[in-house]
């Protein structure tokens, strides 16, 4: 047994022996020359290019994109917008006020609502109108109608 460990521990010496004469021959022969270096450093260089023309067309595309998005965000507001600058509203309203002194010294007076008109006109569409329209009107048969005849009568007698 002890020849093998012998013969083990020669083997281990020469091992390391031959790599320290055989190393630095290797090392010199794995180290890069100048003319590979350029070669990897121009290949990272166009790589490094063509990075950036990536993301420069990147950055072209995202500021396309936002430009078409802001574009249909106004298209949508305009429309929106014009719809309601399209609604028309309107009304009138008519009052009648009636104020009467008797000889007797009676005051009285009365306010009526006679007309009331309200309306809404609107363009949702170029060939597309629309009219609503509300009317009330008193017709004459209200207290005011009557007051004014009580008062005639009064005046003439």
């Amino acid at each position: 047994m002890p020849k093998i460990q012998t013969s083990l521990k020669m083997a281990i010496i020469g091992a390391v022996i031959s790599s320290v004469i055989v190393a630095p021959g290797q090392v010199q022969a794995d180290s890069p020359n100048i003319d590979f270096l350029r070669t990897v450093l121009e290949a990272q260089q166009r790589q490094i290019n063509a990075l950036k023309n990536a993301l420069d067309n990147t950055r072209w595309y995202v500021e396309k994109t936002a430009q078409q998005a802001d574009q249909a965000t106004e298209a949508t507001q305009s429309k929106a917008n014009s719809f309601l600058d399209s609604i028309k509203i309107g009304g009138v309203a008519e009052v009648e006020m009636i104020g009467t002194e008797t000889y007797s010294g009676d005051d009285s007076s009365d306010i009526t609502l006679a007309t009331v008109e309200t309306f809404i006109d609107t363009q949702p569409h170029e060939y597309l109108g629309t009219h609503g329209q509300f009317i009330y009107e008193d017709g004459g048969k209200g207290p005011s109608a009557s007051m004014m005849k009580g008062a005639g009568h009064s005046h003439t007698s």
